[in-house]
C-alpha cells in the first residue's frame, strides 16, 4: 500500500534558498529507506518535508492517495498523528515534567486524558533507565536522557511512519543497542522507516531501499549492496555541513 507520494516537490532551505527541487518520491507501507547525501542540510530538509514541518514551494504531497492542502495547519493533523520524528531539532515542553510531556502526547494524538503512563510507555522507560526521572522537568535531564525521552514519546505514538536522523549520533553509544532492539520490534509490526545513518551495520540491518540526495535531486536505488557514497561520507569526503 502506498503511503506517501511526492510529485515535482520543491522545498526551500534556511534563508529561502531553493535546496531540494522537483522531488519525485514514493513510500509504501513497510518500506525501510536509508538516505545518503553529501550535504547534511539536504537530509534535514527532506526529513522535515516528510514530517510536514516545512511547506513546499511547488509540487504535490499525497498521503494514502489524498493530496495535502497546506493552507490550514489543521488539515495536516491526521497525518502528523501517524508520523514519528526523531531528530536534533525536536524538543519537549519546558514547564512540564517528562511524565507530563508523555501524557500530553497521548492527549494530543489520541484525544484521551490519562492520569498515569501506560504499561507500554513505562516498559520503554525502564528499558532506557528513565523510569526514575519521570518527575523531572526537561531542563534537569542530561542531554542523553532528554533524547531518550524524545524517542520514547515518538515511538509510543505508534506511528505508521518513523523518521530518524543519525540515530547513533543523536542518542549516543550507551543506549544505541537498546534503541535498535526497540526498532526491531517496530519493524516486526510493519512500521515504515525513513532514516539517515552513518553506521553501516545499522543501514544494512534496517534498510531495504536507499535514496541518494545530490545537488538538490533525489535518486532512488537498491540499498545495502551499494554503500560507496556512505563510505565516502563516513571518511569525511565532501560531507558538507551547510548551516549546521
Amino acid at each position: 500500500m502506498e503511503l506517501i507520494r511526492l510529485l515535482d516537490y520543491s522545498l526551500k532551505g534556511p534563508g529561502g534558498v531553493a535546496a531540494l527541487q522537483e522531488i519525485n518520491f514514493s513510500l509504501n507501507r513497510g518500506d525501510m529507506v536509508s538516505i545518503v547525501a553529501h550535504a547534511r542540510d539536504d537530509v534535514r530538509l527532506f526529513m522535515r518535508g516528510l514530517a510536514s514541518l516545512v511547506y513546499p514551494t511547488n509540487g504535490k504531497f499525497f498521503f494514502q492517495g489524498k493530496e495535502f492542502n497546506f493552507s490550514d495547519y489543521r488539515n495536516l493533523l491526521p497525518y502528523k498523528q501517524q508520523v514519528g520524528y526523531i531528530a536534533s531539532d525536536v524538543s519537549f515542553i519546558s514547564n512540564r515534567s517528562v511524565s507530563g510531556n508523555l501524557m500530553f502526547m497521548v492527549n494530543y494524538f489520541e484525544n484521551r486524558f490519562p492520569t498515569t503512563l501506560s504499561d507500554d510507555i513505562m516498559k520503554l522507560c525502564r528499558m532506557f533507565h528513565l523510569d526514575e526521572k519521570l518527575n523531572l522537568r526537561p531542563t534537569y535531564l542530561d542531554p542523553e536522557n532528554m533524547r531518550i525521552a524524545i524517542i520514547i514519546r515518538e515511538v509510543c505514538k505508534r506511528p505508521d511512519i518513523l523518521l530518524i536522523d543519525r540515530p547513533k549520533e543523536f542518542l549516543g553509544p550507551k543506549s544505541f543497542d537498546t534503541f535498535k532492539s526497540v526498532l526491531r520490534g517496530l519493524a516486526d509490526t510493519g512500521v515504515t522507516l525513513v532514516f539517515h545513518a552513518l553506521d553501516e551495520d545499522f543501514v544494512k540491518e534496517f534498510s531495504t531501499r536507499e535514496i541518494v540526495i545530490e545537488e538538490g535531486k533525489v535518486v532512488s536505488r537498491e540499498a545495502v549492496s551499494k554503500c560507496s557514497i556512505l563510505s565516502k561520507v563516513k571518511k569525511g569526503e565532501k560531507y558538507n555541513h551547510r548551516n549546521t
